[in-house]
C-alpha cells in the first residue's frame, strides 16, 4: 500500500487489489489502481466534461502563478523545481538564470513537464522548450508577477514551453479521459 488512508480521503493501493466492498479503476496502463469506497464516490462531484475541464484548464493556466518544472540533463537526471509562469495561450513562459540547471536542460529542447495547481485540481503538461526572444512577452510576464527579470542583476533566460500534451482532473473519476490535448491539438 502506497497510501495511508484517512476519513475523506482517497487510497491509492499500488499492484493489482481486489477486496469486497471496493472497486478500481484503471488510472494507466498496469501501473496502479485507484480504491474508492462508496461513501467516497458519493462524496465526489460527478466528472465534468471534456469542453468544461478545458475551459477550467485555460482558466486555471491564466490565473495561476506558479508551476512545479521537471527538465532532465543529457543524462537523463531529473531536475523539478517551482517556477513563476505565464500562459500566453500558446505555452508556458518561464524565466530562470541562464547559468542555472533548469536553463541548462531546457535549452537541450527536450522534454518538459509542467504541473499547475493542487492535489485536487492539478494541469499537467509535457511539451517541448523554445527560447523566447520577443519584448511585448517578456513585459507581459513582467506585468502579471510585478517582477522583471531583466533588471535583476543576474541574467536571465526565457523559455516557452509549447504543449504536446495537456492532462487535468479533480478527483479519481476524472482519470479516465484526463487527456484533453494530444498531439499538440486540444481535443475538446
Amino acid at each position: 500500500m502506497v497510501g495511508a488512508r484517512e476519513a475523506g480521503q482517497l487510497t491509492h493501493f499500488a499492484g493489482d487489489w481486489t477486496g469486497a466492498g471496493t472497486r478500481g479503476v484503471a488510472a494507466g496502463p498496469a501501473s496502479h489502481d485507484w480504491i474508492v469506497t462508496p461513501e467516497e464516490e458519493q462524496q465526489m462531484e460527478a466528472p465534468r466534461s471534456a469542453e468544461q475541464r478545458k475551459s477550467d484548464t485555460l482558466g486555471q493556466l491564466a490565473s495561476e502563478v506558479d508551476a512545479w518544472i521537471a527538465t532532465a540533463d543529457a543524462a537523463g537526471g531529473g531536475y523539478l523545481l517551482p517556477l513563476s509562469f505565464l500562459w500566453d495561450g500558446e505555452g508556458v513562459i518561464v524565466a530562470t538564470p541562464r547559468s542555472s540547471v533548469t536553463a541548462r536542460n531546457l535549452s537541450r529542447r527536450a522534454r518538459v513537464r509542467v504541473g499547475v495547481g493542487q492535489l485536487r485540481d492539478v494541469t499537467m503538461i509535457e511539451g517541448t522548450p523554445e527560447p523566447v526572444q520577443d519584448e511585448r512577452t517578456k513585459d507581459a510576464y513582467a506585468a502579471k508577477h510585478g517582477w522583471d527579470p531583466r533588471e535583476d542583476t543576474e541574467d536571465y533566460a526565457y523559455f516557452r514551453i509549447v504543449p504536446d500534451r495537456v492532462q487535468a482532473w479533480r478527483e479519481v473519476n476524472e482519470i479516465p479521459g484526463r487527456t484533453l490535448m494530444r498531439g499538440g491539438a486540444w481535443l475538446a
